[in-house]
């Protein structure tokens, strides 16, 4: 209707004023990066979009119904007044999911597929969710990671989708190739924080996880 049509004006407008600020104020030496990170995300519905795509091909096979509700946390929407921070913010995610091997960092790091492969990726998916839930208070409160009864969790529920056992072996196979300490993985998870803002993301909630696991291996 004409309302919900103006509203998508104004969104524009403001992202579009936003940027243009952005632009100015940046120091005269780094105005053609800042173009050029810009351009590529001159509409914020667009690169909001496009990380929802990112995720959903990370998250395949599961079901969209499921997907959906991990995407509603954890993916920043394009605020309706953006300030500079937020387009600039907002313009690197967009850059950093369009690298095809950040795709591939972020599945293996999600999925750990290798050596094992997953025979039932959907039960992982619910299980790590269900413990994210147990994981993200722990974050919240700056409880260090540790071992016990999450990382036990954790180990459990990849290792059930294996068909295989928790065991010091298997957990050294977790760990194998992780690509959790990737630079860019924590920008994005950086990134999205800052949009956010106080809400813990299960991009903190799995790091939290990694260093627990690699702790309790001396990694």
């Amino acid at each position: 209707d004409e309302s919900a049509r103006l509203e998508v004006e104004f969104r524009s407008l403001a992202w579009r004023r936003a940027s243009l600020r952005a632009v100015e104020t940046a120091l005269p030496t780094d105005r053609a990066d800042r173009l050029g990170l810009l351009a590529a995300a001159h509409d914020g519905g667009a690169v909001h979009d496009a990380l929802i795509q990112f995720w959903r091909r990370i998250l395949a096979p599961v079901p969209r119904r499921y997907i959906d509700l991990w995407v509603c946390w954890n993916v920043p929407e394009p605020p309706a007044d953006p300030s500079v921070d937020d387009v600039v913010a907002y313009a690197e995610l967009a850059a950093l999911v369009a690298d095809p091997t950040l795709n591939s960092a972020v599945r293996h790091q999600y999925w750990r597929s290798q050596p094992y492969a997953i025979r039932d990726g959907g039960r992982l998916y619910l299980d790590m969710g269900n413990l994210m839930k147990d994981v993200v208070p722990l974050v919240a409160e700056g409880v260090r990671p540790h071992p016990g009864s999450e990382l036990d969790r954790f180990v459990h529920a990849h290792a059930t989708a294996r068909g295989e056992r928790d065991s010091p072996r298997f957990r050294a196979q977790l760990l194998h190739g992780a690509t959790d300490d990737d630079l860019r993985i924590h920008r994005y998870w950086d990134l999205t924080a800052q949009l956010l803002g106080p809400r813990i993301t299960v991009g903190r909630a799995h790091d939290w996880l990694y260093n627990a696991l690699a702790h309790s291996a001396g990694a």
